[in-house]
């Protein structure tokens, strides 16, 4: 079985000399996190490059809970990223959000970040104290109770 071929696994022998023999897991196999982020959320300008993560889904929906500062039809970009790269993604996209009344949800199997614009809350999944906090922020900051629904 060579490398390209379907049947020899989700890993891989390094070709380099220097790693002659060495299994390195394929990348799908990390722990990943998962998040949505909606298109219109950008800020104007805003450009997010270089992201290390893999696009699962993009749906256009009716939002149905729109604010006055709001389009009614959103751009849903469903991600996967590995665990790792989470931190510094959220840290990316809290620069890139708009303002007022955007969020995006990433989250882990054990956390939960919750990225506003230039603030990322960052919490245990099931905190409920962690919750709270970012949904007083985000109420303070313009999103209905309504919109703020990620996971737990």
């Amino acid at each position: 079985m060579g490398l390209d071929d379907p049947q020899a696994g989700r890993s891989a022998i390094c070709p380099s000399e220097e790693d002659a023999g060495h299994i390195h897991p394929d990348p799908r196999e990390l722990p990943v996190a998962a998040g949505v982020l909606i298109a219109e959320s950008l800020r104007t300008g805003a450009v997010l490059s270089d992201l290390p993560f893999s696009v699962r889904k993009i749906q256009r929906s009716a939002s149905g809970n729109a604010t006055a500062d709001q389009p009614s039809v959103w751009t849903l970009i469903f991600f996967d990223i590995a665990d790792t790269e989470a931190e510094a993604l959220a840290t990316q996209l809290s620069e890139a959000l708009d303002a007022p009344g955007w969020y995006v949800d990433l989250h882990t199997a054990q956390e939960t970040f919750i990225v506003f614009p230039i603030r990322v809350f960052r919490y245990p999944r099931g905190d409920s104290q962690g919750r709270a906090e970012a949904e007083d922020y985000g109420r303070a900051h313009g999103i209905p109770d309504s919109q703020l629904d990620w996971p737990t």
